[in-house]
């Protein structure tokens, strides 16, 4: 396939800048054109070179479990889960992972700790209810934002969820961005899309509910 120009600019910033987290709007663009292979070794080889960035991590996960390449991804899951321990999708794609491949007593782990960074997480309370756990939820408490004076209560599941999955795209969708105006003078859309980001961490970081006790 005839790569587009936006993929030869990329190549190019890349090659000036080969330490450049721009690795993972490269991948995922060679991922939209079926460019799989390819795609996998240019996350791999800018993991090499930045294995900090937690979010390629979870992404090269998320592309081998969806391959149901199982050890692939859960070495990219782990890796994601040790540098952030309360990073909810890497223990959310461990819990998948150990659930394929029959690790009951694994996945039940990992989903009490998911259930630990959010109380109110179906997928973990439905399985861990199925398996004969029982657990109580904290009870609801108002929590103040700091900037615009809003009142949430812990106990709304739906904000909270939406609040970490917001998070979470918008960080991928930032470097896309980023890669895609990376050749402008201007930075404009890009310095305001870091300072909506910034907003949302601040707002949902203040929902820290008490985690759930558990009973056998």
């Amino acid at each position: 396939m005839e790569e587009s120009a936006y993929i030869k600019r990329l190549k190019e910033r890349l090659r000036q800048r080969p330490d450049s987290k721009l690795f993972l709007s490269f991948a995922e663009e060679l991922r939209r054109r079926d460019m799989i292979d390819e795609a996998i070794v240019a996350l791999m080889e800018g993991i090499k070179k930045n294995p900090e960035f937690i979010t390629a991590h979870l992404a090269l996960g998320r592309w081998y479990l969806s391959s149901d390449m199982l050890p692939e991804a859960k070495k990219e899951f782990l890796e994601a889960a040790e540098k952030s321990p309360d990073n909810i999708f890497a223990r959310k794609g461990l819990a998948e992972i150990y659930k394929r491949m029959e690790e009951e007593e694994s996945a039940v782990e990992e989903y009490k700790k998911v259930l630990e960074i959010n109380p109110h997480d179906k997928d973990a309370a439905a399985y861990l209810a199925a398996r004969g756990y029982s657990f109580e939820k904290p009870e609801a408490q108002e929590v103040e934002s700091g900037e615009a004076g809003v009142v949430l209560e812990s106990h709304e599941e739906p904000e909270v969820k939406r609040g970490e999955d917001a998070i979470d795209r918008l960080n991928l969708f930032l470097v896309a961005v980023k890669g895609r105006f990376a050749f402008s003078r201007k930075d404009a859309v890009t310095d305001r899309l870091s300072r909506m980001l910034k907003e949302i961490n601040i707002r949902f970081a203040k929902l820290t509910p008490a985690a759930p006790s558990y009973k056998d």
